[in-house]
């Protein structure tokens, strides 16, 4: 973040407001501050990331006696890694993996 402030709202009462018109995949940091009488408290902040767009098009390519190869449309949220994770039928975990680029991964 550069330290740019994106949105600014005054007179918000209540203990939340929501905010809309993010962008996926961005940090950004919120800050908090009482305000009586024109004057202000210290600031309270918070950091949090929004989350990526999910990719699409998961499909399976390649089958063979033990392995599998999977292969996706990427996210529209840049600089993003993918953990591609193989299930039983029952729903445990038999195999995850991390891909940090790219749109396919044997398993």
């Amino acid at each position: 973040m550069d330290g740019t402030t994106e949105k600014s709202e005054t007179g918000v009462s209540g203990t939340s407001k929501a905010i809309d018109g993010l962008t996926d995949g961005t940090q950004y940091t919120v800050v908090v501050k009482a305000v009586i009488g024109g004057k202000s408290s210290a600031e309270a902040t918070g950091t949090f990331y929004t989350i990526p767009n999910a990719p699409s098009n998961v499909g399976v390519t390649t089958v063979a006696v033990n392995s599998v190869t999977v292969t996706w449309t990427a996210s529209s949220t840049a600089g993003v890694s993918y953990t591609v994770t193989l299930k039983k039928m029952d729903g445990t975990t038999e195999k995850s993996e991390t891909v940090v680029s790219g749109t396919s991964k044997a398993i």
